[in-house]
């Protein structure tokens, strides 16, 4: 089957489009992971048994459940939480977009803080007293 055929090149407009939409979920879920995930694991570098018990439920809960199920919840969801939270006069509504860039975000920034959280206790011990050593450029 040739890549141009008739039979393709009529859906090339529709697949460009499903191309650019998934670009747009992509740039905008990864950026918020990013910075969720990176938030998420700092915390919980934190002594408080608080902080690590709340972030290993999180964590436990959200890497054991399918991406696609959690898509599913916030869509289906979401919206009906939100209308219990703040009231049916407010109208929110989740759009396909919004909930899938909010399950991307929830659930890729539970691993961007288990790698942040990993990187940061496989620093030796050293390179933390170094950094807090008062010494300026002209003592080096």
């Amino acid at each position: 089957m040739d890549l141009l055929s008739p039979q393709i090149a009529g859906y090339f407009g529709q697949l460009l489009n499903g191309a650019l939409l998934t670009l747009q979920l992509f740039a905008f879920g990864i950026v918020l992971a990013l910075l969720l995930g990176t938030a998420i694991g700092i915390a919980t570098l934190s002594r408080n048994i608080v902080v690590q018990a709340l972030w290993r439920v999180y964590a436990s809960i959200i890497m054991g459940v399918p991406s696609l199920l959690v898509i599913f919840l916030i869509y289906y969801g979401g919206s009906a939480m939100l209308t219990s939270l703040f009231g049916r006069s407010h109208g929110i509504e989740i759009t396909p977009f919004r909930a899938g860039v909010a399950a991307l975000t929830i659930v890729y920034a539970a691993y961007v803080a288990e790698l942040v959280h990993g990187a940061v206790r496989n620093l030796p011990r050293g390179q933390f007293r170094s950094g807090r050593s008062p010494i300026d450029q002209a003592g080096v």
